[in-house]
């Protein structure tokens, strides 16, 4: 009689596969995540190159405002100079569309403002006062040039920090 043999594997090719099986499934969830990660970053370089391109731009708008500031002072003449020179570069900054410019005096000096949008939160506000001659000769002073909120805070509100996923 024929006995019939049994044929058996040894368990270590099982156990193999498993952590073959095992290490592919672990390197495909590394890959995942590390893709997740790359594009999340991605789009934060994108949002920041585009405030900061806007930011530059607004910055570039301000300064020729500056220098336009320093004209009117050096151009205008006479007692009441400072006066003459405010009024100057509010006629000539009518034309211009998306910036008010606005002046004020602060103890019969004017003082000179702006706001322009650098991002869709942020502002850049920019404060020249006008002044007696400096050691350099300067005519004026930046004093403000900074970015801030477009709105207002208001205490108690919410923000989603999540999206909601309806069911």
């Amino acid at each position: 009689m024929r006995r019939k043999s049994k044929v058996s594997f040894p368990v270590s090719i099982g156990a193999a596969s498993l952590l073959v099986a095992f290490l592919v499934l672990c390197i495909a969830t590394f890959a995942g995540l590390t893709l997740s990660a790359a594009k999340s970053d991605e789009n934060a370089a994108v949002q920041l190159a585009e405030r900061r391109s806007a930011y530059y731009e607004a910055s570039n708008r301000s300064e020729s405002l500056v220098q336009l500031v320093a004209n009117a002072a050096e151009d205008a003449s006479g007692a009441n100079w400072m006066q003459d020179a405010a009024a100057s570069v509010e006629e000539k900054t009518l034309a211009m569309d998306s910036v008010e410019v606005s002046v004020e005096e602060e103890d019969g000096i004017p003082v000179i403002s702006w706001e322009i949008a650098t991002a869709q939160d942020q502002v850049l506000q920019v404060e020249v006062v006008l002044q007696e001659p400096d050691k350099d000769g300067r005519l004026y002073r930046v004093r403000c040039w900074k970015t801030i909120p477009a709105d207002e805070w208001e205490a108690g509100g919410t923000k989603t920090m999540l999206p909601v996923i309806p069911e």
